[in-house]
């Protein structure tokens, strides 16, 4: 999507993906967006909410989203930005009294553009990492006139074909 808004609209790279991620947020927080689509609260307003509202302060936002968006409704984006920054210390201030969570899960999401290409984003734990990293680096052609990270691209879908060539044995 982000290729297409850079492609179609003339959008910065920075642009579109500021806006998609607002988008994609805005599906989690009803009363931010409902409120935003009513006019009650502006652009800016949703743009900060949604920088404070990380992935690990999201439950909290649930709990608390709507009692404060009616209260941040009236203020200017300055007073709106010291609220969130408010609300988010005192939310990180309680995420660190509750038990530490248990270690996140690997994730990785392949991500295809309008023009075939595709992006691979990944989030592992330590130990997957040097699984992936020992994969790549024997995987690797040692070509040191490529750049490391063409090479380990080619490495990745080397490792892949090689899965794929052989799954069944």
């Amino acid at each position: 999507m982000a290729a297409w808004c850079r492609t179609e609209l003339g959008w910065t790279n920075r642009t579109a993906n500021r806006i998609l991620k607002t988008g994609r947020r805005l599906l989690d927080l009803p009363a931010t967006r409902n409120a935003w689509l009513a006019r009650e609260l502006s652009d800016g307003q949703v743009e900060i909410i949604v920088e404070c509202v990380t992935d690990r302060r999201a439950g909290l936002w649930a709990d608390h989203e709507a009692e404060v968006v009616p209260w941040l409704e009236p203020l200017d984006l300055l007073s709106t930005n010291r609220a969130m920054q408010e609300w988010a210390a005192k939310a990180d201030a309680i995420l660190e009294e509750k038990e530490p969570p248990e270690e996140a899960p690997v994730e990785a999401m392949l991500v295809k553009t309008l023009d075939g290409r595709g992006y691979l984003k990944a989030g592992l734990d330590a130990e997957h990492t040097e699984l992936i990293a020992t994969g790549l680096r024997l995987a690797d052609s040692g070509d040191l006139e490529v750049p490391v990270k063409i090479r380990q691209g080619q490495a990745l879908v080397d490792v892949f074909r090689f899965f794929l060539d052989h799954q069944t044995t």
